[in-house]
């Protein structure tokens, strides 16, 4: 029995029972107009991902959470949370976004800091 050969760029068919794994690598797929082998394909595919998801932990690593931050109205939070980090932490921060979390109870308060 003949089943078509999904990796190959011409449509051939190939015998399942007699197709090797050598035989499977050595076809290739067409990506991007460009015609590559189906491990090169994978292996470029599974990078990818890994590179992305590299670069979101990379990103969430530089996050930090803050409990109990008076809400001061007229008051910026992230200029407030730099001072703060400046003059009790000797730390001079850059940071990016600052917004508070949850609803607003009274008493208690939680910003998020990147």
């Amino acid at each position: 029995m003949h089943k078509h050969n999904p990796f190959s760029a011409d449509g051939d068919d190939v015998d399942r029972n007699n197709t090797s794994a050598t035989d499977i690598r050595d076809t290739s797929v067409v990506s991007g107009g460009k015609t590559v082998s189906p491990t090169a394909f994978f292996q470029s595919a599974v990078l990818t991902v890994m590179f992305k998801e590299k670069q979101t932990q990379e990103i969430r690593n530089r996050n930090f959470v803050i409990h109990g931050l008076q809400d001061i109205p007229s008051d910026n939070d992230k200029e407030h949370v730099q001072q703060r980090c400046e003059a009790e932490l000797n730390l001079k921060l850059d940071i990016n976004t600052c917004k508070r979390l949850g609803k607003i109870i009274p008493g208690k308060v939680v910003i998020s800091c990147r």
